[in-house]
């Protein structure tokens, strides 16, 4: 077999949804009693409550005020009361959906030879729309399954699936983008309106501080929408939604509402008012963020206030967790700070030093965030670098289209040459009249912007010289190339071949395949179906374990070194200070039985063919390398990190020296060959 790992994923999300809700609660139990008999005994009254008890709970809860009702709504006064009583319907739900037989979603494969799996993709992949149909002539008839076309293609990483919403199919996916993006629609309307009445009531400076609030403000509500109401399948597509959504809220909010309040009076485009308005814009974004992301006002009131007066330990510890955030917001900012120097530096060449400043502040409050603030963030793909390449040549063409309008409109003073006597105080007159004898140029109100694509190539009558049409026409042939260039290279290639592989897809792989084998690599992943929950420092599993054989305890079929997480234990030293002691394999057994639905109370009494078949997901191992499982578990645990930092230290300081022959006395052949 050329298979490690098969993992059957099931379509019960719904299931593992309310186990995720269950531990959250049970985790927040646990942080919130001060002593572990209290806890259990909580967690006993939980599941032994019958209705008549349930209802009195609820009479209870009723007789409180409603700002007390609302604080616990909001997690604010969290009481045992409060989580019991949620508790108790979460564990009423899972009791109905637990006797549902789920069927197959998704099936993930690991192969020990990347050879084997490219050979399985080039063979066996096929359009979307093909598989749907179950258009058998599309591959060899060998490698259909019970005369079924598969739909198969690469998967994503381990780290970046979210297992609980492999359930949700494209309809609902495609509801909810339409009800976020409506969302996103109002407020932004909300931004504007806000933003111009600043700007009405000659208030620039509240103005840039408004667009600066409303570039940290929307960002985290589309955060909300992404994380909560949106179901995505991977991480990456929540980066991916969230960029999006976050580039065209920032776009708009710091670029196009200063450009629409300008087109009801162009003449103020070159004006001191409304070049001070973009200067001071620039220079908001360029400090407000920055300030307010190194002030980590959340992480800091929970370090620093509740942390102190938390009721437990384990809370306080919860509450010293880094900050949580997002890749795609950090690109947004980006995105939105070239958007707008380039979107006005035909008018404002300045913007290009306010955007450097912007970029340069960035990048040093990233690089001290990202190491003393953020919590660290697993493994992504590309997707968000590639779908920033775009964005940035849409800029560019933005940047092209807008410059040739601004050229085209100059002077923005809505005059224009004519030799019509004009009537200006009610009659005419001529410059001889009013005793001018040197050459008189008249004008008259006239319009000088294009509501065209692109601005017309011609020479206007206010135009001062031949200099200007030149700029017109250069910057409108760039903006045609530019054009030609993002719509073939990025969106049409895209499209057409997104068009295409919905019938006729083919796998292309980059580079070529390596000879390392999945079973030798000490730090490989496997597809094992868990999930994560807020305050808890591992995931949680939700993956069947059948017995090996009669008479024995009921064990994983895997290994769990291919888990992205380790059995583990806190303890103080002799000095008190906090430490990490090696476990048992009974105790990491323990752990791992208390971290898998699997093992959970309610599910007992199942009968074992539905409880092993149709409940949970099933992961298998095929190969099992035991020198493999020996480096695996010895690099995950205390003393192998602490010989892998000691390793990656000392060929730091060989290579500092430049002293090769040391570098190779330093290393220690222990981690490749550990003792049993």
């Amino acid at each position: 077999r050329n298979w490690i790992l098969v993992t059957v994923a099931l379509n019960n999300g719904e299931l593992i949804r309310l186990y995720k809700k269950k531990f959250w609660l049970m985790n927040e139990m646990k942080l919130e009693a001060i002593e572990e008999a209290q806890y259990t005994t909580w967690k006993r009254r939980a599941s032994e409550v019958d209705d008549q008890e349930l209802d009195s709970m609820k009479a209870k809860r009723k007789t409180k005020s409603y700002f007390k009702q609302f604080m616990e709504l909001i997690g604010l006064d969290k009481t045992l009361d409060h989580f019991t009583y949620e508790l108790i319907k979460v564990n009423r739900q899972i009791g109905t959906k637990k006797h549902h037989h789920y069927k197959a979603c998704k099936v993930f494969v690991i192969f020990n030879h990347e050879k084997s799996q490219r050979a399985c993709l080039e063979a066996m992949c096929v359009g979307i729309i093909p598989a749907l149909l179950d258009w058998e002539g599309q591959i060899d008839d060998k490698y259909l399954m019970d005369g079924n076309l598969l739909h198969i293609k690469e998967a994503p990483e381990p780290s970046d699936m979210i297992y609980e919403n492999l359930d949700i199919g494209l309809y609902r996916q495609f509801i909810e983008q339409i009800i976020s993006w409506a969302a996103v629609f109002v407020l932004l309307m909300v931004t504007y309106f806000t933003v111009v009445a600043c700007f009405d009531n000659d208030q620039p400076d509240l103005g840039a501080i408004m667009i600066s609030l409303w570039n940290g403000v929307l960002p985290e509500i589309n955060r909300v929408l992404v994380q909560t109401f949106e179901s995505h399948h991977t991480w990456s597509d929540v980066e991916d939604s969230f960029l999006t959504k976050t580039v065209a809220c920032r776009w708009f909010t710091s670029t196009l509402i200063l450009y629409i309040v300008a087109l009801s009076d162009p003449t103020q485009f070159l004006g001191v008012y409304y070049i001070q308005q973009i200067q001071k814009v620039l220079l908001a974004d360029a400090l407000t963020n920055p300030i307010i992301r190194v002030c980590d006002v959340s992480g800091n009131l929970k370090r620093y206030i509740l942390a102190p007066i938390a009721g437990t330990d384990a809370r306080a510890k919860a509450l010293n967790e880094g900050t949580d955030w997002l890749l795609a917001e950090r690109y947004t900012d980006l995105a939105k700070t070239i958007l707008m120097s380039l979107f006005y530096s035909a008018i404002l060449p300045t913007g290009y030093w306010y955007s450097a400043l912007a970029c340069f502040i960035s990048f040093w409050v990233d690089k001290f965030c990202i190491l003393r603030l953020f919590r660290q963030k697993p493994p992504s793909g590309d997707k968000l670098v590639r779908i920033t390449r775009t964005t940035i040549a849409v800029i560019i063409l933005i940047h092209c289209v807008i410059t040739a309008h601004f050229y085209y409109g100059w002077p923005y003073d809505e005059l224009c040459p004519t030799k019509q006597l004009v009537n200006v105080t009610g009659s005419s007159f001529t410059p001889a009249d009013i005793g001018v004898t040197s050459p008189v140029v008249w004008k008259e109100d006239c319009q000088q912007n294009s509501e065209d694509l692109l601005p017309p190539t011609g020479k206007e009558k206010w135009f001062p010289s031949d200099h200007q049409t030149d700029l017109v026409k250069f910057y409108n042939a760039v903006s045609v190339a530019v054009l030609v260039y993002v719509c073939v290279v990025y969106f049409g290639q895209n499209g057409v071949l997104s068009v295409y592989s919905l019938f006729y897809y083919r796998h292309k792989p980059v580079g070529d395949h390596t000879d390392i084998l999945f079973d030798t690599v000490e730090s490989g992943e496997g597809y094992i179906p868990q999930f994560q929950v807020a305050g808890l420092h591992h995931a949680v599993m939700c993956v069947t374990c059948v017995p090996p054989a009669p008479d024995t305890p009921a064990e994983a079929e895997f290994d769990y070194y291919l888990l992205n997480w380790t059995a583990s234990k806190e303890d103080e030293d002799e000095n008190g200070e906090a430490m990490i002691v090696e476990l048992s394999n009974e105790e990491q057994v323990e752990i791992y039985h208390a971290a898998n639905v699997y093992f959970d109370d309610q599910l007992e009494g199942l009968s074992a063919d539905h409880k092993n078949k149709s409940l949970l997901a099933r992961a298998k191992q095929y190969i099992k390398n035991e020198q493999t499982v020996i480096r695996g578990s010895y690099a995950k645990s205390i003393t192998g990190r602490a010989e892998i930092a000691k390793r990656r230290n000392s060929k730091e300081k060989a290579r500092s020296a430049s002293d090769v022959q040391e570098a190779e006395m330093v290393e220690n052949p222990q981690l490749e060959k550990p003792s049993p």
